[in-house]
């Protein structure tokens, strides 16, 4: 919880869990680059948990970016998951993403997945998507950003209110994935 200041470079290299009632705020400029390693023994895709609220407020001129290490940024990378994306939990009641670019996820979910443990995806059988939303009373909003580079759907609502709005989607789902994937019990305005 808490605040990641404007531009500050955050690396990361294990699971972000974003804990039940609490929240993080990350302010324009932040660059998030995720490891493409994984995270542990079993080299388990890294996952941003958020089982609070996230509030990501990038701008125009200032976005906020979830990346992996400039040498991976390739177009060989485009449709290789190298990272397991941001899951909005059941317990999840807010996320906004605004001015946002994420790219390069879409990992394999594989046992010791977060998303596998919590019984969200199935271990084998998913990959991870750019966005997962999957709280039915959630409200989610993804606004003026760029979901690109993604093996998996770009947004996957399982549940929850959303605004989605403003959006580019570039090369997203190597196998026929969509842009935004909605399922029963989702209600959003998308344009």
């Amino acid at each position: 919880s808490g605040v990641w200041k404007s531009g500050e470079v955050i690396k990361l290299d294990r699971h972000l869990v974003i804990p039940e009632g609490k929240s993080l705020t990350i302010e324009p400029g932040v660059t998030v680059i995720v490891d493409d390693k994984g995270a542990g023994v079993n080299h388990v895709p890294v996952e941003i948990s958020v089982k609070g609220n996230l509030y990501v407020l990038g701008t125009e001129g200032s976005p906020v970016t979830f990346t992996v290490d400039p040498a991976l940024r390739t177009k060989d990378n485009t449709f290789k998951g190298l990272w397991g994306g941001i899951v909005a939990y059941e317990s999840c009641q807010e996320m906004a993403l605004d001015h946002v670019v994420i790219e390069y996820t879409g990992a394999q979910v594989i046992e010791g997945s977060p998303a596998a443990v919590a019984g969200v995806y199935t271990a084998g059988d998913d990959m991870y998507p750019q966005v997962t939303t999957n709280n039915i009373n959630g409200r989610y909003a993804l606004t003026n950003s760029i979901i690109r580079y993604g093996a998996s759907d770009g947004i996957y609502m399982m549940g929850g209110n959303g605004i989605i709005c403003h959006n580019t989607f570039v090369a997203n789902g190597y196998t026929g994935a969509e842009a935004v994937n909605m399922k029963a019990g989702a209600k959003a305005d998308i344009a």
